[in-house]
């Protein structure tokens, strides 16, 4: 596979387009690996891997040299859109209106807050979005489908769940994706990309338990002996 990207990169194909493509399969066996294996499920697939490429996005344009406020920077971002949806499903909840302008509704609002938040944000930050794309703010705001859809469908207590749990996988990839060790040795053995494919195959016909369910019945098996233990 090395050849490979030799070609592309003597072609002139971007090394950032690169670096992205041999990402994903490791971003995704990640997400993949947490719900199956360890039972940590997140909001679905595309959403956490649109936030990890948002957040890559803002690194790899420097709008701030300051790592952590630009993580911060996006943070603020998504959180704004969650607070506006949140406060929809709260307002909407016994409305009449169609399940899919409930979340248009939702998706619109959050770019007016967006658009109120980033303003403020220059105020107090220095951020330098010359080389800011639209499109990273527009793939923050639009990722909150999904979280509409289960705030939605299953409520607040379980939607804020997966939120909270899909941003710690987005940042441990945003980790992993911004370690310039890491970008350096995926280059020198792309095969690690194939490998991630394999591995998500066997993740994929994985048929034991998770290890959140280990703890469960680990709890529960305690519980009985502690009873059985009073009983007696």
């Amino acid at each position: 596979m090395n050849f490979l990207i030799n070609y592309a990169i003597t072609a002139g194909i971007p090394t950032t387009w690169l670096e992205y493509l041999l990402l994903l399969p490791i971003f995704a066996l990640i997400i993949v690996f947490m719900h199956y294996i360890i039972g940590l499920r997140s909001l679905g697939l595309t959403t956490p891997l649109i936030l990890i490429y948002a957040f890559l996005e803002l690194f790899k344009n420097n709008i701030q040299p300051n790592l952590l406020i630009s993580l911060s920077y996006a943070l603020i971002i998504i959180l704004s859109a969650t607070l506006v949806t949140t406060f929809i499903y709260f307002y909407l909840r016994n409305s009449l209106m169609h399940y899919k302008t409930k979340i248009a509704l939702a998706i619109s609002l959050s770019a007016i807050i967006t658009l109120m938040v980033i303003y403020f944000l220059q105020l107090f930050i220095s951020i330098n979005t010359t080389n800011l794309s639209a499109f990273t703010i527009i793939a923050l705001i639009l990722s909150i489908e999904n979280y509409c859809k289960y705030i939605l469908r299953k409520g607040v207590n379980y939607a804020l769940k997966l939120f909270s749990l899909t941003i710690v996988l987005v940042i441990i990839c945003v980790g992993i994706g911004i370690n310039k060790n890491f970008i350096i040795y995926l280059f020198t053995y792309p095969v690690i990309s194939f490998i991630a494919v394999i591995a998500i195959m066997i993740i994929g016909i994985w048929k034991g338990f998770r290890l959140t369910e280990y703890y469960r019945f680990w709890e529960l098996l305690n519980k009985d002996t502690s009873n059985d233990n009073e009983n007696s």
